[in-house]
Order: structure tokens, then C-alpha cells, then sequence
């Protein structure tokens, strides 16, 4: 308690008790005893059993009395005297308090200025607490930032074509047939050739079929006779590399040869394509990537069979089905240890499209991927998530309103042992700050804002020092650095985002503007953005078809599924608000049953995700000269946990696992800064 407490209930304690002896003993004489004053003589007249019992000295006390008037009487000036002496000394008194409450006051608050300056030197050196200098001409962008590791990898497979040319069949049946899209899609494959100085040719002889050990590329061939088919056929027993795109030739020869279904499409369609990753035919594509790339034939469309890495989805990420199969848009077909790439759609191309050139860089990484798969060239992969697993979990919490609801929702989570990412408003928090007492050193505690205002209400200055008093209220309290953020009703600008980043924080935890099953980098790799693709507790509230908490568990596991099945995370968004209702409680209970009962899940925090996500950036992968692989760390912190996934399917010996055919799973060594490592197989 502090000082000024203890003085004030010192002197209130006085006082109370001053007031109730007074009171106490003036009722007992007043009813007990009788008590009468004579003004004549300043003498007490007392009758009663009390006093003649317990003062039997009061006689002389009277006697006392007359002697002392007798002597008053006498030197007047004595008494004035000794009430002077009384009035002064009353006032010293009080000044002597006062003066010791001010002084021990002082005394404290120096001790508590030592301790507090003490703590904050220790956090200091803890790395925390950090000043960054606001700088007010800084421009920040919002779009997606490309990293080095991805022009390398492209690098790296372009490369791998340098001393091969490919051929394009063409032929000028399928060039003069008015509704080929033929002629189209080969300016397509052309100009991506170009693009890369990949040497090519396009020939129209049956003969290629046979001479051509390269790659053959038959972009968008409508009309293809039986000749050209068994022509193919005798190449695919071969297993020289082919690539197709569009339906090749009568649907029905060319499903009972590749052994696919195909079915026609009345009505043409134009939905984007979602990829998968960790699977041939192992593009360097974030896990779960959009791209609205389109097929250039709408007539017929394949069916996914074999769970295909590129599907026909919504902007909502729903799957489009067809007499329930997903819409495959790549199809890696492989057989007895031969291969054919087919695919739907043909490379973007800015030059006939200029919409397009966004989305260039990505639709060409997956093109040469897939060249390099039908080409039978070894490759290897970083997965996308630590320790090899299909999919990433993060359960965060929004702390805001209904703040005390926070700690059910956390026991409900502890009660799974799950970890988790909490963002708080920090001036309540500050608050409740023993409402976080079952948080354990592997959660996570991030910044929600000091009060919850939205960030476009403010420029970028005033959102500056907001998140900076955020960030540093945290730290003193919970002695853990803050790196994640989250705005605010989801809303921010480029004003927002870079308060954000001047501040140090390392991600951002978004919206639903970008559809991504994966962290993406922005303001030139400094900034991560975690994406929210998948349904809050506010969307499941207000979906009225959901109307149990199994409907809701349901609902939520879907989800799951889909986030798994292309390799991306589900990162679920908990309002303090909403899931602290009994039912909402009950529905992330039979949810959370359901999501950790199977294996190949990594359940994590925001900042182990951002954490991992920037090591994995600087690990560069690159063909070693034999049964093995370089690996690369140019990062500036130790790399540990990786798994590569390597596929060379003419050099395994026969060793193969059940994430994919020819594929072995093969764990990275740690790795430290500027490290080189040869990983063999």
C-alpha cells in the first residue's frame, strides 16, 4: 500500500476512534450515572454506585479543583500560558506529519523511479522496448513482393533448358480451323519461349514424334488424326517428355489413351486456378496461390481424379466441381515411370493481354516447373512448413470487447494444448493483465492497438505513436518482444501499414482482400502478410445454417480439409466477443477434438510461422553434380527443421514414399549463416 494510504488511514483511524470513546462514554454517564455541575463552586455533584466503587478519590479531585481556581485566581497569566502552549504545539504537530509524509512520499517515489529504471534497462537488454525513428517521407507498398529465392529458382530451371530445344507442333489444319484456339495459344508458347531465350522450333512433322528426345509441346491441337495418336502413343512408351495443353485431338482417344475423364462444358466459365504445393509437379508456388489464369478452350474440362496440384476454384476458394470432382487445371499423369504433363491453361502473356502481366511472374514459374517435371529433370523443394508437415494452424484470439471472455476462451484452448496468438488492446490489457496467467512462454502476446480505433481514421504519424505505446505497454508487462499486429475491423491503408513497419513489427495479421492459403511478403520483403481466408467466429455467427455447435465444428473442419489438401494454413480468427458465448465455446471444443486427431498438422503461433517463413526464404536448393543437392543458407540466422522433398526419377534406385511417386523426403541438416551443405540421397 503506499505511503499516502498509510498516513490517511492513520489519521482516519484517529479520528474514528477519538469520536466513538466520546460518544460511548458520554452515553454510559448519561443513562447510568447521575452527573450535575455546580457553576458555583466548579465542583461535580456525582451520585451513584460507580463512582463511590471505582473513584472513592473523587472528593479529593474536587478539593483539587477549588485549590486550583484558588491558584488561577491568583496568577491569571499561567493558564493563558499553557493554552498558548497547546494551540502552538497542535499546529507543529500536523506540520511534523506532514513534512514526514512528503519526505517518506519522496523517498518512495525515488526507490520506485530506481525500480522502474532498472526494469526497463533489463528489458533493453533483452532486445526489447525498442525507439524507432518515425519517418514521415517513407513510402510503403501494399502489392505482393517477389523475394530473390524465387527469381533463383526460376533462374535455376531456365538453366536446366539452355541445352535442349523445345519443339511446339503445329500444323495447318488446326491453324485454318475457324474455331481452333490453336493459332492463339502458340503465339502463347512462343513468346513465353522467347521470354527466357529457351531455344525452340515448331514443326508440323509426325516424324518429331519419333526423333525428338526434347520437350514436345502441343499447345491447344483440336484436330489430331490417328496417324499423329499412335505416333504419340509408341513416344509415350518411350517416356520421352511431352507437354499438352487443351484437349487433344477426339475426347474420347484422348481419355481412353491418357486414361482421364473429360466432360463437355455448355456453359464456359471463367474461374481462377488455386495451386497446391508439395506435390509434382513441385512448382516454387506459395502453397494455396491464386492466379486468375484461365483455360484458352472452354469446350471441355477435365475431371480431377488423383488430386490434382491445380484446380478450378472461386475468388472465394470454394472448389468447382462436376459430377463431384474438382475441375483439374494441370494434371501431372504418370505411369510406369513415364510422364505426360497436361494442362488446361497456356502461358500468360502480357504482350497479348496486358491485364495479365500482375500474374506473369507466377504462371511462368509454374510453366517451367512443369516443363521441367515432363522433362524428367531432378528437382527438390523446401516444404513449405516446418518439419515437413502438410498444413499450418494458428488459433489467435482478438481481446477487445468483452474482454474478461478472453480467459475462457483461453482455457478452452489449454485444454487441448494448443498454442496461440492473443492480440490486445493494450490499455485493457494493462487492465486484466492476470486474465493471460495461463499463457505460456511458446504463446504468443501481439498488438491489437492501444484502444481499438480504427487506423484509417488516423494518419500515419498519430497511428505511430499509438502502436508504439502499444507495443511498449506489452513488453513491460508480458517481458516478451510484440513482432505481430493486427488492425483494427480489418481495415487499413498504406498510411497504416507503414506506422506498422516503422514500428518494427515483422507481420501483419490481414484480410480477406488477397486469396492466399499462405503468408505473402509486402513493402519490399520487410513486412509479412498472414492472409484471413477462412471464416471467422463473426461469419459463423452470421450463417444462419449453422444452427448446432456440431454445424459450426463442421464447418470449421471443412475448412481444415481444404487448407491441407493444397498445402496451405488455416488461420483462424477468434473474437473475445463472440466465441466467449456457451455455445460458441462448446462448438470450438468438438472442433478442436476433431482438428487434433490427425498427424502431419503443425500447430503453432503467428510468430513461429513469420519466424520460419523468413528463414525459409534465404534457403537457395540447386542441382548438385551427382545423387545430391547444395543447399544454401544466405540468411543471417540458423535454418533448422526443413525437410526436402527430391524427385529425380531416373536416379532413385527405386526408393519411393507415400507423399508422391519417385519422391523421398529427405531432412536438411542445420544450417548456419552462410552455410553450404550437400544433401544426398
Amino acid at each position: 500500500m503506499p505511503i499516502r494510504e498509510y498516513f490517511n488511514l492513520i489519521l482516519l483511524t484517529l479520528c474514528l476512534t477519538t469520536v466513538l470513546v466520546t460518544l460511548v462514554t458520554y452515553l454510559i454517564f448519561r443513562i447510568r450515572y447521575s452527573l450535575t455541575y455546580d457553576k458555583n463552586h466548579e465542583v461535580y455533584k456525582i451520585e451513584g454506585q460507580f463512582f463511590r466503587r471505582y473513584a472513592p478519590n473523587l472528593h479529593q479531585v474536587n478539593q483539587d479543583q477549588l485549590a486550583k481556581k484558588k491558584r488561577k485566581a491568583e496568577h491569571p497569566g499561567f493558564t493563558r500560558l499553557k493554552v498558548g502552549l497547546v494551540f502552538l504545539a497542535a499546529p507543529c504537530v500536523v506540520a511534523v506529519l506532514l513534512l514526514s509524509e512528503n519526505y517518506l512520499l519522496f523517498r518512495s517515489d525515488l526507490k520506485s523511479r530506481a525500480q522502474t529504471a532498472e526494469d526497463y534497462r533489463k528489458l533493453i537488454e533483452a532486445g526489447l522496448m525498442k525507439k524507432h525513428d518515425y519517418r514521415p517521407g517513407l513510402q510503403i507498398s501494399l502489392d505482393e513482393y517477389t523475394t530473390p529465392r524465387f527469381y533463383e529458382r526460376r533462374t535455376q530451371l531456365v538453366h536446366q533448358f539452355s541445352n535442349q530445344t523445345v519443339v511446339l507442333f503445329s500444323n495447318d489444319a488446326n491453324v485454318e480451323y475457324k474455331e481452333s484456339v490453336h493459332p492463339y495459344a502458340l503465339e502463347k508458347w512462343k513468346n513465353f519461349l522467347k521470354r527466357y531465350k529457351i531455344s525452340y522450333q515448331i514443326s508440323s512433322k509426325v516424324s518429331v514424334f519419333k526423333t525428338h528426345t526434347g520437350l514436345l509441346v502441343l499447345p491447344q491441337v483440336e484436330l489430331f488424326s490417328q496417324e499423329k495418336w499412335n505416333a504419340l502413343s509408341e513416344r509415350m512408351k518411350r517416356g520421352l517428355p511431352i507437354y499438352i495443353t487443351g484437349i487433344l485431338g477426339r475426347p474420347s482417344e484422348f481419355n481412353r489413351i491418357l486414361n482421364v475423364k473429360t466432360i463437355e462444358n455448355p456453359k464456359p466459365e471463367y474461374e481462377p486456378t488455386l495451386f497446391a504445393a508439395d506435390q509434382a509437379p513441385w512448382w516454387d508456388l506459395s502453397p494455396g496461390t491464386l492466379i486468375p489464369w484461365y483455360p484458352t478452350s472452354h469446350k471441355r474440362r477435365m475431371l480431377d481424379m488423383n488430386g490434382d496440384p491445380a484446380v478450378e476454384v472461386t475468388f472465394g476458394l470454394q472448389v468447382k466441381k462436376a459430377v463431384g470432382k474438382s475441375i483439374s487445371r494441370f494434371s501431372p499423369i504418370e505411369k510406369d515411370g513415364r510422364r505426360i504433363l497436361w494442362s488446361a491453361l497456356d502461358p500468360l502473356d502480357p504482350k497479348l493481354n496486358p491485364k495479365e502481366a500482375e500474374y506473369v511472374p507466377l504462371a511462368d514459374a509454374a510453366v517451367l516447373s512443369a516443363m521441367a517435371w515432363a522433362n524428367y529433370f531432378k528437382q527438390a523443394r523446401v516444404s513449405s512448413w516446418k518439419d515437413g508437415n502438410r498444413t499450418a494452424l494458428v488459433f489467435s484470439i482478438d481481446a477487445e470487447f468483452q474482454f474478461k471472455d478472453t480467459e475462457k476462451i483461453i482455457e478452452k484452448l489449454k485444454e487441448h494444448k494448443l498454442p496461440l496468438t492473443t492480440f490486445v488492446v493494450s490499455d485493457l490489457y494493462k487492465e486484466h493483465p492476470k486474465l493471460f496467467r495461463n499463457l505460456e512462454d511458446t504463446d504468443e502476446i501481439a498488438s491489437h492497438t492501444d484502444d481499438h480505433e480504427v487506423m484509417t481514421n488516423l494518419d500515419a504519424a498519430q497511428n505511430f505513436v499509438r502502436l508504439e505505446k502499444s507495443r511498449f505497454d506489452i513488453e513491460e508487462i508480458r517481458k516478451q518482444e510484440v513482432v505481430g499486429f493486427r488492425p483494427p475491423e480489418e481495415k487499413f491503408n498504406s498510411d497504416s501499414v507503414n506506422a506498422i513497419q516503422q514500428n518494427g513489427f515483422r507481420y501483419m495479421f490481414g484480410d480477406r482482400s488477397v486469396v492466399r492459403l499462405a503468408p505473402y511478403w509486402i513493402s519490399k520483403g520487410r513486412l509479412l502478410m498472414m492472409p484471413r481466408v477462412v471464416e471467422d467466429d463473426f461469419n459463423l455467427k452470421k450463417n444462419k445454417l449453422l444452427a448446432t455447435p456440431e454445424d459450426v465444428a463442421i464447418q470449421m473442419q471443412n475448412e481444415v480439409e481444404r487448407s491441407e489438401r493444397f498445402g496451405g494454413g488455416y488461420f483462424l480468427s477468434i473474437h473475445s466477443q463472440v466465441s466467449g458465448d456457451p455455445f460458441y465455446l462448446e462448438s470450438l471444443d468438438l472442433f478442436l477434438q476433431k482438428v487434433t486427431s490427425k498427424p502431419g498438422r503443425w500447430f503453432t503461433t503467428f510468430r513461429d510461422i513469420e519466424s520460419w517463413w523468413r528463414k525459409r526464404e534465404n534457403i537457395i536448393v540447386s542441382p548438385g553434380s551427382g545423387r545430391n543437392f547444395i543447399v544454401t543458407n544466405k540468411g543471417k540466422t540458423t535454418f533448422d527443421g526443413g525437410i526436402l522433398f527430391i524427385q529425380d526419377p531416373r536416379n532413385l534406385g527405386g526408393r519411393t514414399v507415400a507423399s508422391g511417386s519417385n519422391t523421398l523426403r529427405v531432412k536438411i541438416p542445420k544450417l548456419i549463416p552462410r552455410q553450404v551443405k550437400s544433401v544426398s540421397y
